[in-house]
């Protein structure tokens, strides 16, 4: 009996897999065509060949790992005839009736139809169908009532949506713009209700701008608002035309605490600083809350400086090409401080701004008037100067009466 493990050189606990890749390997190895006229390398070939054929199929090799295993002996468990004298039974291979029944001189099988094989197949066909069809009575049920589910709240919705326009023309805007967000929040892929809600957005951003045109601020700024409370994401600039309403209607503090709200989003922003600190000082009169604004702003006009030229900016960087917002920050600092009387610091600021734009003439008379204040009368004398030959009468009048 021929190792068929042994040809295809696999265990016997090899897999399918494991025997289709061991004979591929050697099919290829001795595949006549490549061994034309070796005849051993033809007769190893049969022999991979017949060994694949056997193991590949299941029974043959649940046959053939039986008799490998108990030997030739074994063959006759697998006899469908019985030798035993006199001995009769009857088997059935469906559909038919085999009957078997060995006599002294011959042997005969008989094959009967099965009447009871075909009943319950029959049966079994007729509860198959049976099941099948009142499956698929059941999803057709449930898609109906879904899809009449479906239909039914869209009508709701297009109601909802309808009683919202109307809201909306009444001027109840924010009941309006709740009803349209429900909606798209409930059904966020039905595109109507988010275009419902873009245009509601977009037509009460035009009745604020329109009532700020008109002067009603405070109008205006109860309709930002609203705008601000819908928005998703929030929008900054929604926030700086309610401060500005505010300003506007002259409730300088509530414009201050929209403003501030943008700048703790907006740190790094010179030009909002500028503004709440002007209307601190010039609106409110608080001089003394403006000038951390101030403060704040030149720490970022250095920051800024430093990141681009180094440390030392102030040397290399090219003073004509700065914004004159930076300019505006140091006369305004330098303003304040003269107030305040802190006169060293207005002294920094006026000579930041004279870096800054040295033809201007403000920084030099704000410079002298520190000098003066502080007894440094020279350099006071020598701002007026500079100033009067950049066409400022009152720095020549003033360095005429204590210069001269």
């Amino acid at each position: 009996m021929q190792d068929y493990y042994n040809i295809l050189g696999i265990p016997s606990t090899a897999s399918s897999e494991d025997i289709k890749r061991a004979y591929k390997k050697l099919a290829i190895v001795y595949h006549p065509d490549k061994n034309q006229g070796d005849i051993k390398a033809e007769e190893q070939f049969k022999l991979i060949n017949e060994a694949y054929q056997t193991l590949s199929d299941p029974i043959k090799k649940n046959r053939y790992d039986f008799l490998k295993q108990y030997g030739a002996a074994a063959s006759t468990l697998f006899d469908t005839v019985e030798h035993e004298k006199g001995y009769s039974r009857r088997r059935t291979y469906p559909p038919y009736t085999r009957h078997y029944s060995p006599g002294e001189s011959s042997q005969y099988t008989e094959y009967k139809v099965d009447k009871k094989y075909f009943r319950d197949l029959f049966v079994t066909l007729g509860l198959f169908f049976l099941i099948s069809a009142v499956i698929v009575g059941f999803y057709e049920l449930q898609e109906y009532l879904s899809e009449r589910q479906i239909t039914e709240i869209r009508q709701q919705n297009h109601i909802v949506l309808q009683e919202a326009r109307e809201n909306f023309v009444d001027g109840d805007y924010r009941e309006a713009l709740s009803k349209v967000t429900t909606l798209v929040a409930r059904y966020p892929n039905e595109s109507n209700y988010r275009k419902a809600f873009k245009g509601m957005m977009g037509q009460l951003s035009d009745v604020a701008q329109t009532q700020f045109d008109a002067a009603q601020y405070n109008r205006a700024a109860a309709h930002y608002e609203i705008i601000k409370d819908f928005e998703d994401p929030m929008n900054l600039n929604t926030w700086y035309r309610i401060a500005m309403c505010h300003y506007k209607d002259g409730q300088f503090i509530k414009s201050v605490q929209s403003l501030d709200y943008i700048l703790l989003r907006d740190r790094q922003n010179i030009p909002l600083l500028l503004q709440i600190a002007s209307i601190y000082d010039n609106d409110l009169r608080q001089p003394s809350q403006a000038l951390p604004y101030y403060d704040e702003a030149k720490a970022l006009f250095k920051k800024f400086q430093a990141t681009s030229y180094g440390e030392a900016f102030e040397l290399i960087m090219p003073a004509e090409d700065t914004p004159d917002i930076y300019f505006e920050l140091f006369v305004k600092r330098a303003e304040l401080n003269l107030r305040l009387e802190n006169y060293e610091e207005a002294i920094t600021d006026c000579n930041w701004a004279i870096l800054l734009r040295p033809e201007r003439v403000a920084p030099f008379l704000m410079r002298a008037r520190a000098y003066s204040v502080t007894g440094v009368q020279y350099r006071a004398c020598r701002d007026w100067k500079s100033a009067a030959a950049l066409g400022s009468p009152e720095a020549e009048r003033l360095f005429n009466e204590s210069c001269n």
